[in-house]
């Protein structure tokens, strides 16, 4: 099991992809168990959808449901991605303590993605945004993050936020999210999980190399 704590501009998205592609890694977006069960029109589809038109937040406790649920309908060999959800302190306790009690873990790893923020300050000109105000989740426009103008982790509609790339905004967000991946790290190594660190400043494709060294896994290794 994986989470890529990353900031706004770490190219989280394109090193996940990689993951996907080439060592053959599943996802678990929320974004994606949101639609899969408004489509069905299910009863846990329809609060969803309710949640998102009147601008709130699902609640842990209906993602963590859904996502349990997405987890028992892959093999037990996969390795699998988590992305929208174990990102605060919470979330990540009760993804770690529901994994434990279903014997599905074999080992949690989190990888935290780091660049300057020079090169964050680049990258983040004209991002878009998610325009819901509880997730606010960054999207590059160049890496083509998302296909259909929505959030994938809550299904809101992106917005352009040319002002996300000037210097004054950019240090007072970085200074919370780093505030918050610390927590989360010393969360991780509290409970015995393996955390490691890789700098995102070269191509993807040398960082999923840079990657995969460091985690000792090769294509399609699914440990």
């Amino acid at each position: 099991m994986y989470v890529f704590p990353g900031s706004p501009g770490c190219q989280k998205g394109a090193v996940e992809d990689l993951c996907e592609q080439e060592l053959g890694w599943k996802y678990v977006v929320t974004g994606n168990v949101y639609k899969k069960e408004i489509n069905k029109g299910s009863k846990i589809g329809t609060q969803i959808d309710f949640a998102i038109k009147y601008g709130k937040l699902v609640s842990d406790g209906l993602i963590l449901h859904m996502v349990s649920r997405e987890v028992k309908t892959l093999a037990a060999s996969d390795s699998i991605m988590f992305d929208g959800f174990s990102g605060t302190v919470k979330q990540a306790r009760n993804l770690d303590d529901m994994l434990s009690s279903e014997c599905t873990v074999g080992r949690m790893v989190s990888v935290s993605l780091s660049v300057l923020c020079k090169t964050i300050h680049v990258r983040l000109h004209n991002r878009l945004l998610c325009s819901h105000v509880m997730c606010k989740h960054i999207y590059a426009i160049e890496n083509n993050d998302t296909e259909d103008g929505t959030c994938t982790r809550c299904l809101a509609l992106l917005e352009c936020r040319n002002n996300d790339s000037k210097e004054n905004i950019m240090h007072k967000c970085l200074g919370k999210y780093y505030e918050h991946e610390k927590a989360l790290l010393n969360y991780f190594e509290g409970r015995h999980h393996e955390v490691h660190d890789a700098c995102i400043e070269d191509n993807v494709e040398t960082i999923f190399d840079d990657l995969t060294t460091k985690l000792r896994i090769g294509p399609y290794d699914c440990h």
